[in-house]
């Protein structure tokens, strides 16, 4: 389902694969014809291989800055269909992850003054909230039972 739903799949071949591994792995991408792009890895050992778009290596670094660029290249282009939300959705992340981080540097600062482990435990419950929007849940009563079971609060 996530390989249909894809705007560009990245298939990552190991040049020294047996022939017959690969080719059965590629048949189960074959559906992604104009989506994918073809990286022989491991060029160190054997050198460009036949059928990539390209060849790159870990090891030397070979490659690496041609499939940044084509990665950026494939992702840029407009197409039919564009999942558009993915935009949207990292707009959002990006608010909640500094509505967090803005929580607990607020945490920290009332940690520094003193100011009560209750005051604390309050802006790690909005950082935490704030992070769940981001992955769709948050378990703030095992985080905080673990807070407040180790630390002395409201005595």
């Amino acid at each position: 389902q996530q390989r249909s739903a894809a705007d560009l799949i990245v298939w990552c071949a190991a040049s020294n694969a047996p022939p017959q591994v690969e080719a059965a792995a590629r048949s189960a991408v074959a559906d992604a014809a104009g989506r994918m792009l073809v990286v022989g890895t491991k060029a160190d050992l054997l050198g460009d291989m036949a059928g990539v778009d390209l060849s790159v290596s870990a090891v030397t670094g070979a490659g690496l800055t041609e499939l940044q660029r084509q990665i950026r290249r494939a992702l840029s282009r407009r197409q039919a269909g564009q999942r558009w939300f993915v935009g949207t959705t990292a707009a959002r992340c990006r608010e909640s992850l500094t509505h967090a981080r803005r929580a607990l540097e607020r945490a920290a600062a009332a940690a520094r003054a003193r100011q009560g482990d209750e005051i604390v435990a309050i802006e790690i419950r909005d950082a935490l909230n704030h992070l769940g929007r981001i992955v769709g849940q948050v378990c703030t009563d095992d985080i905080l039972n673990h807070i407040f079971s180790n630390f002395c609060i409201g005595k």
